[in-house]
């Protein structure tokens, strides 16, 4: 199923809520896990190929177990033309040299559901902070530690009220999301998680970014006016 309303690409406009980014990822993951299922590999999971609904504000978790909302996904994942199954060669992809959202195994000319897992990790990354894997290198590579230091000071600039950076909740969602994309991101496939393991660190995070919206009253935490914000130009070069 397509979302509903007008569709743009997630690489367009400022961060996202919380709340919708992670919903609307986990759309776009669960088709690739669905994929690699059926032994597909997408092998170009980026923000480009990730549309997003125009959308309305983002349910909560509870609503979308209760049936209290619609509409089908927030997101879907186009552009299959590179997908290949596990046994055939990536050497004929039109990769001229690694971007930020492709693992360096892709143009080794090896494929397989690890590649999609860092794609997705890379695509988190980028709709949560609009950053890439050059521009937190760093971070990435001293671990889930140093990128959640990074989120935190995201958001205490992305919301005017210090009650929701300040929460310990909110913190162990941050480091959730940073381990997702350590984990997800690592260069070597053979340490890197599997897509389900990552799916469920981003889906426990969402369900605990609601639970703190009901207890706080943050609606704008769901409705999508808090944001993480990058502290550098959000315009990074791809």
């Amino acid at each position: 199923a397509l979302p509903d309303g007008d569709l743009a690409p997630a690489l367009r406009g400022p961060p996202f809520s919380v709340a919708r980014a992670l919903r609307c990822w986990l759309d776009i993951a669960g088709a690739v896990a669905q994929a690699n299922d059926m032994e597909l590999i997408h092998c170009d999971v980026n923000p480009w190929n990730m549309l997003i609904s125009d959308g309305k504000p983002t349910p909560a978790p509870s609503e979308v177990a209760s049936g209290e909302t619609s509409n089908g996904p927030a997101a879907c994942l186009v552009d299959w033309a590179c997908a290949r199954g596990p046994n055939e060669a990536a050497r004929d992809l039109p990769f001229k040299k690694r971007g930020d959202f492709q693992p360096p195994e892709l143009l080794e000319g090896r494929v397989g559901p690890c590649t999609d897992t860092f794609g997705c990790a890379s695509t988190l990354l980028w709709i949560l902070v609009k950053r890439t894997r050059k521009g937190l290198a760093a971070e990435l590579a001293a671990g889930p530690a140093a990128l959640t230091e990074h989120f935190a000071s995201a958001v205490e600039e992305g919301v005017s009220s210090s009650t929701l950076s300040t929460s310990q909740s909110y913190k162990e969602v941050l480091t959730k999301l940073a381990q997702a994309c350590c984990l997800g991101m690592a260069e070597l496939w053979q340490t890197r998680c599997g897509l389900g393991e990552l799916c469920d660190l981003v889906h426990e995070a969402l369900v605990s970014v609601d639970e703190i919206a009901n207890e706080l009253g943050v609606a704008a935490l769901r409705n999508g006016s808090l944001q993480l914000q990058s502290r550098e130009d959000q315009n990074d070069k791809l």
